[in-house]
């Protein structure tokens, strides 16, 4: 054919259903070049295979003898298992997903969905199933938008789950009566088609489809005769005998009266009440295993102490007729106590609900409550305390003569109580800036502090202005500055607003080398000014050793273009490198320069998140790097690519203070000759005796071990120097496993705003110490960051 083969297949498939026209349907079924004829007995299968015989000497077509397979009572045929019984899934099909680790990339995922949709008539709700799965493919327009959430997550297993029990489908029979079971969720409407045989219900097809745009809107009688017409046009053999007229159908489909029994809903909840406030945390779970997540936070008092749930009271009373009448609306409820190791989730969004609501995903509905769901009577709020106080000793001598038995305590109380004065039975005391003090207790002296500092006139100030505004309104208890200090210091608001410091946390640690070219710092700088050959990146690489610097202008900084430039400018000319740091840039920790590392040996040590010390020597090479470029530039050239190759030689050929010695001599063993040597010589350009020259090169690369054990040496002493200078001023802050900890938003960009969003974000728990100040943090829901993170952007949270 002129046009080539590409609708071979096609007209290939109509020659078959053209010569075997009388027996497709009644005994053999076939699909391109693939026939199965199909019997009920011995007998008819020998009188079915000598028709089909017949009719492919006819057509004169023939058939290779090591494909056929005669008198099988089971068989895969086009994908599935064919058994006397029914259809069954091919095992490899379920065993390829069963197998499969959780996605990690767009094409994972879509491969994955790719799997699925050869096993959905095997599948009940496979679209509503699977909707998760296609949710992490929204919005990724670039591979590095991929994200695999825990609903997706959760999704996966479930359908795994599914896979390892998919059920055997049955063929109808003529004459056979079908039934039809609906459903229809927001999101997804399903059927599936069944025939009873004996006394079970088998199924025959299993119908899934996804909603999307207006029929997300439609109401739940829509979506099920929605779910009703798009299973007739799925199965239109099946219902073959249904009538369409214009915008109405009528479906001659009779179904069994079955009684289904409702499987029940399970909430999990749980309270908290702290000095920050109160709130709830609620999980419900419907029958198929999807959990609801929702968090409250209420804006009056509550208590959480069981203690004080007695029926009797009149506020629990109303409680329980509001939760009589709330029953009633259910077929069954039961309610029981479950231990708090069986009821983490609830606890945990319960302990963040009466906080804040900053931290939750985005997956959890959070509500605020203003007011009880009992109306109570409006009385004035006055704050009185209950049991002994620091005032009551006082209040007991100045009212009653009371002292204690001891002289020495009776002394010192009659000293004490000179400076208080009991009018009209409360207890004040004497003060410098004015003339009286009213004495609170704890309660009082909290509701005081709480609304000088965050309430409707208030603007979140220290513990010192905090103190003194309390103490010029004309409040006094002995422990003022410590109750408001340890307040202020859990407020959730001033925490994560509170300035970053700059002081070191952690002391100094040292990065050494045992030999050079062992040990490389490796970074990339950039984007510049777009030089020729579209450069406008650099990568700069250093010997922690030896201080020798290489560099590379680039187009583009992926991870082949690293790898080439390690092979290039350090394997080929120093060997191989023992280690490599880097920052966590993808160019770094993706392949397949990380697959190359491995494969050469090579150790990868990565610093952490937005902590720039961790590879200082590097970072401070390209900033010497830059500046240098823009001094020979001048104003106004672009051409900085040409003037990289100068600045490299001069950085070689500097002495560095760490060693006393220059790059190119502890390399070469031998110092460099500059051009000022030629133009202006000196005495060693002057008096060099060129017969033996090459003896004293050779010499000198003798004696270059020894040149490299002192720089060695004096770089030592210069860190061990530079230690105790930094060191000094340290402030020793360390974190163990177990505690909470903020987050720099400078470094994380979690919190996207401007000037107005908080300076931290959290809070994460630390899970591990890996010491020099690195920590592994993971979030409230129990999802691990990747990568460390150093104490210089860490911030200790108090709850």
């Amino acid at each position: 054919m002129p046009f080539g083969l590409k609708n071979a297949g096609a007209t290939y498939e109509r020659l078959m259903d053209k010569a075997f026209e009388s027996q497709v349907g009644r005994n053999i079924e076939v699909y391109v070049d693939d026939l199965v004829v199909k019997s009920h007995t011995e007998a008819e299968m020998v009188r079915d295979i000598e028709e089909t015989f017949r009719i492919l000497r006819k057509v004169n077509m023939k058939l290779n003898p090591k494909k056929c397979l005669f008198g099988l009572a089971e068989g895969v045929f086009l994908g599935y298992v064919i058994t006397p019984e029914g259809i069954k899934p091919c095992p490899n099909k379920t065993a390829a997903i069963l197998q499969l680790p959780s996605p990690r990339t767009v094409k994972e995922v879509q491969s994955l969905n790719g799997k699925l949709a050869s096993l959905n008539r095997f599948l009940s709700k496979s679209a509503e199933k699977s909707l998760p799965l296609f949710q992490t493919l929204k919005k990724c327009i670039k591979k590095s938008d991929f994200c695999w959430t825990a609903e997706a997550k959760q999704a996966f297993q479930q359908l795994k789950q599914h896979l390892s029990e998919l059920p055997l489908l049955v063929a109808p029979k003529p004459q056979e009566e079908l039934i039809m079971y609906l459903s229809a969720t927001y999101r997804a409407v399903s059927a599936v088609l069944m025939t009873k045989r004996g006394t079970t219900q088998t199924p025959i097809y299993f119908i899934s489809r996804a909603l999307q745009g207006p029929k997300l809107n439609y109401s739940p009688k829509e979506k099920l005769v929605l779910s009703l017409v798009f299973a007739a046009k799925r199965l239109r053999r099946a219902a073959a005998k249904m009538k369409h007229h214009g915008g109405r159908a009528q479906y001659h489909i009779q179904t069994e009266d079955v009684v289904t029994q409702e499987e029940p809903w399970t909430l999990f909840t749980d309270g908290s009440s702290c000095v920050d406030g109160s709130g709830a945390g609620l999980i419900l779970t419907n029958p198929e295993g999807v959990e609801f997540t929702y968090a409250l936070r209420f804006q009056f008092v509550a208590s959480n102490n069981e203690a004080e749930y007695e029926a009797l009271e009149d506020n629990m009373i109303k409680y329980l007729e509001i939760v009589k009448g709330l029953v009633s609306g259910f077929t069954t409820f039961s309610i029981s106590q479950v231990p708090r190791s069986k009821n983490k989730q609830a606890d945990t969004l319960r302990k963040i609900a009466s906080t804040s609501f900053a931290h939750l995903s985005k997956q959890v509905l959070v509500r605020v409550l203003e007011n009880k769901s009992i109306k109570e009577k409006e009385v004035e709020a006055v704050i009185e305390e209950d049991g002994l106080t620091w005032m009551t000793q006082l209040v007991d001598y100045l009212k009653e003569g009371v002292l204690p038995r001891d002289n020495k305590e009776a002394r010192k109380l009659r000293l004490k109580a000179r400076q208080y004065e009991l009018i009209e039975g409360v207890l004040y005391r004497r003060s410098f800036l004015t003339p009286w003090l009213r004495c609170v207790g704890p309660l009082q002296a909290d509701y005081v502090i709480r609304e000088i500092h965050e309430g409707s006139c208030s603007m979140h100030t220290g513990p010192r202005s905090v103190v003194a505004k309390a103490i010029w309104l004309g409040y006094y208890w002995p422990t003022i500055h410590k109750d408001a200090r340890d307040m202020i210091r859990k407020c959730n608001d001033c925490q994560i607003h509170c300035p970053v410091t700059r002081n070191p946390q952690q002391s100094l640690t040292s990065i050494t080398a045992p030999w050079p070219f062992y040990k490389w710092g490796i970074d990339i700088a950039g984007p510049f000014l777009e030089g020729p050959g579209k450069v406008k990146f650099l990568i700069v690489a250093m010997d922690y050793f030896t201080k020798w610097i290489e560099a590379k202008a680039v187009a583009t900084i992926i991870g082949g273009q690293v790898k080439k430039f390690v092979w290039d400018n350090i394997v080929c000319r120093f060997g191989i490198p023992g280690e490599i740091i880097s920052d966590n840039g993808k160019q770094f920790t993706d392949n397949p320069f990380k697959d190359w590392c491995d494969k050469v040996n090579i150790t990868q040590r990565f610093a952490s998140v937005k902590h720039l010390q961790s590879n200082r020597l590097v970072e401070r090479a390209n900033q010497s790097l830059w500046e240098g470029i823009k001094a020979r530039l001048g104003e106004g050239n672009k051409n900085w690519v040409e003037e990289l190759p100068y600045i490299l030689w001069a950085y070689r050929t500097m002495i560095k203070s760490s060693h006393g010695d220059t790059p190119f001599s502890l390399t070469y063993g031998t110092k460099a000759v500059i051009p000022a040597e030629i133009g202006m010589p000196t005495y060693r350009t002057v008096a060099v005796d060129v017969g033996n020259n090459d003896k004293e090169l050779r010499l000198n690369l003798d004696l270059l071990e020894e040149r490299r054990e002192r720089a060695a040496v004096c770089e030592a002493r210069a860190k061990s120097k530079m230690m105790k200078y930094y060191n000094a001023r340290v402030r020793g802050v360390a974190f163990k496993p177990g505690d909470f900890v903020y987050r720099s938003d400078d470094a994380s960009h979690a919190v996207a705003g401007g000037k107005l969003v908080p300076k931290w974000e959290g809070p994460y728990e630390v899970t591990e110490a890996l010491g020099n100040g690195a920590y592994k943090l993971r979030s409230t829901d129990e999802t691990v960051l990747p990568r460390t993170w150093n104490v210089t952007n860490l911030k200790r949270c108090y709850l």
